[in-house]
C-alpha cells in the first residue's frame, strides 16, 4: 500500500506534465545526446537518436520506423491498461470487504460491550446475593448469641434465686450473733456482683460484635463495587480504543484505495487521449506511452 509521500513521488517522478517528460514529449528528443529521434529499436524497445545508430551495441539491433514503434508500444500499454483494469476490479471488491468489515468489526464491538455489561450486572446481582447472605448468616449468628445470652441471665436469675436463699439464711443466721456468717454475706455480695459484671459484658460485646461483622461486610462489599465498577470502565475504554484504531486503520486502507483509483482513473483517461491522436506526430506520442507504461507499472507495485 503506498502513502502520500510514495504517491507525490510517482506522480513527480512519472507525470506526463514533469519537466523531464515534458522535454522529450515537446521536442521528441533523444535524452543522451539531445537530437531527434529518428528510428525505434525492437530489442533495446526505445527511440533511437542519430548518434544511437552509430553506437557499436546497436548494430546487431533490429529497427523499425517511430511509427511501428509507436505502434508497438501502444499493444504494451494496451496489455498493461489490462492487468491496470483487473487490479481496479479487485480494488472495488476490496472496498466493498473494508466496508463489510468496518460494519462487522462495529457489530463485534457492541457485542463484546454488551457482553461486559451483562457479565457485570450478573457479577453485582451475585455480590448483591452474597452480601444478603453475609447480613443474614450475621444476623443468625447474633440471634444465637443473644439467645445464649439470655439463656446465661436465666441461669443467672436461677443462680440469684439461690443467693437471695443464702442471704436469707445469711439474715437469719445474723441474728443469731454469729460473726461468721457476716463474712459470708460479704463473699456472697461480692460474688453477686462479679455476676452482674459478667452479664453487662457478654450482653454488650454480642451487641459490639454484631455492629463490627456489619460495618466490616459493608465495607468490604462497598469497595468490591468501587473495583467492579473500574474494572467495567476499563473493560470499556479498552474496547473503544480497540474500535477506534480498526476504523482508523480500515479508512486508512479505503482512502488508499481511493487514490490509487484516481491515478488508475487519469491514466485511462491519457490512454483514451492518445488512441484519439491522429499519430501524426510519433515521437511525442512514444515519449508519452513509454511515460504511461512507467505509470502503470509504479501504480501496480503500490
Amino acid at each position: 500500500m503506498s502513502s502520500p509521500g510514495s504517491t507525490r513521488s510517482m506522480d513527480e517522478s512519472f507525470s506526463p506534465e514533469s519537466p523531464e517528460s515534458n522535454a522529450s514529449n515537446r521536442a521528441g528528443m533523444c535524452n543522451s545526446h539531445e537530437k531527434p529521434w529518428v528510428l525505434y529499436c525492437r530489442d533495446s524497445k526505445e527511440a533511437l537518436c542519430a548518434t544511437c545508430l552509430t553506437d557499436r551495441q546497436q548494430h546487431k539491433h533490429g529497427y523499425e520506423t517511430l511509427e511501428k514503434g509507436c505502434k508497438f508500444e501502444i499493444e504494451g500499454v494496451k496489455k498493461q491498461v489490462k492487468k491496470l483494469m483487473f487490479i481496479l476490479k479487485k480494488q472495488v471488491n476490496t472496498k466493498a470487504q473494508v466496508t463489510k468489515a468496518k460494519a462487522d468489526v462495529e457489530d463485534t464491538f457492541n457485542l463484546a460491550k454488551d457482553t461486559v455489561t451483562e457479565y457485570y450486572r450478573e457479577l453485582q446481582e451475585l455480590i448483591d446475593q452474597n452480601m444478603q447472605q453475609a447480613f443474614q448468616l450475621i444476623q443468625a449468628l447474633r440471634e444465637s448469641s443473644i439467645q445464649a445470652m439470655d439463656q446465661l441471665l436465666l441461669d443467672g436469675e436461677e443462680q440469684q434465686q439461690k443467693s437471695k436463699q443464702i442471704l436469707e439464711t445469711v439474715e437469719q443466721l445474723k441474728k443469731r450473733q454469729n460473726t461468721d456468717f457476716a463474712v459470708t454475706l460479704s463473699d456472697i455480695k461480692s460474688l453477686e456482683s462479679e455476676i452482674e459484671d459478667i452479664e453487662d459484658y457478654h450482653r454488650n460485646i454480642v451487641e459490639d460484635t454484631f455492629n463490627l461483622a456489619k460495618e466490616t461486610v459493608t465495607e468490604y462489599y462497598r469497595e468490591l463495587q468501587e473495583l467492579i465498577e473500574q474494572n467495567m470502565q476499563q473493560a470499556f475504554q479498552l474496547i473503544q480504543a480497540q474500535r477506534e484504531s480498526t476504523i482508523q486503520a480500515m479508512d486508512q486502507l479505503l482512502l488508499d484505495g481511493e487514490e490509487q483509483q484516481q491515478k488508475s482513473k487519469q491514466i485511462l483517461e491519457t490512454v483514451e487521449q492518445l488512441k484519439k491522436r491522429q499519430n501524426t506526430d510519433f515521437a511525442v506520442t512514444l515519449s508519452l506511452e513509454r511515460t504511461l507504461l512507467l505509470m502503470i507499472r509504479h501504480l501496480m507495485e503500490a
